[in-house]
């Protein structure tokens, strides 16, 4: 588990097997750090943000068929409350937030690779 001050996420986890697989173990990673990173920058941390799931692996469409490659995360608080958003599409209250990590899966996994092999994990 990664501990960071308080108020900030302490862990991101799958809620799927699909990068657990040898060759995507530098994108889980780097998703995991990356969105980390995230909740700081987006102000889920100052919402009290304790763990975030991973829900939908990185996909276009989804509820707006043209919707940009992102990933669908859920966050909750240490006390299991989840923290909501606004779905910009039906401007309904949602669990499902939405982050648009990069263009296209190459450029997520080229992303990765770079991130990897810049810490000497890469191979």
């Amino acid at each position: 588990m990664f501990f960071m001050q308080r108020r900030s996420i302490h862990s991101v986890r799958f809620n799927s097997d699909l990068y657990k697989s040898p060759r995507f173990i530098a994108v889980r990673k780097y998703l995991e750090k990356k969105l980390k990173e995230y909740c700081k920058t987006s102000g889920l941390d100052a919402q009290g943000a304790h763990e975030a799931t991973i829900v939908s692996s990185a996909h276009s469409g989804g509820t707006q068929r043209d919707e940009p490659f992102h990933i669908t995360f859920r966050v909750q608080k240490e006390d299991g409350s989840y923290i909501s958003t606004i779905n910009p599409y039906t401007q309904k209250s949602t669990f499902s937030h939405h982050w648009y990590v990069a263009p296209s899966n190459q450029d997520l996994y080229n992303d990765a690779a770079a991130d990897a092999k810049a810490a000497g994990g890469f191979t």
